[in-house]
């Protein structure tokens, strides 16, 4: 997964899509664990906030990891989600990078 330049910002939370199947897409969020993010609690608000299935995994490049089914890219409620319960974080949508590709890895 390739952020370019994002990769090496701190304080920035990544989100990757990629294509599960035919149309599923799965947005992988990268950088919890650096704004001190207890992964177990944010996937269950989240996943709460946003009716989907979300799960912790251990990326072997990452770190742990959220998994989230659907495009996370656009539903704002994603960006909206840690501002209005999650403040102590301090995540801004502004501090969200997402990869920019669209379906089957092609850019827009």
């Amino acid at each position: 997964m390739a952020f370019g330049k994002a990769a090496e910002k701190p304080g920035v939370l990544k989100v990757h899509k990629t294509m599960r199947g035919g149309k599923k897409i799965i947005s992988t969020v990268i950088g919890l664990e650096n704004f001190k993010a207890n992964l177990k609690d944010v996937s269950k608000l989240l996943a709460k906030a946003l009716g989907c299935g979300i799960s912790v995994s251990n990326d072997p490049e990452h770190g742990n990891v959220l998994l989230i089914q659907g495009d996370m890219e656009e539903d704002t409620r994603f960006g909206d989600f840690f501002l209005d319960t999650m403040p102590e974080l301090n995540i801004t949508p502004d501090k969200i990078v997402y990869d920019g590709k669209g379906k089957k890895g092609k850019k827009p």
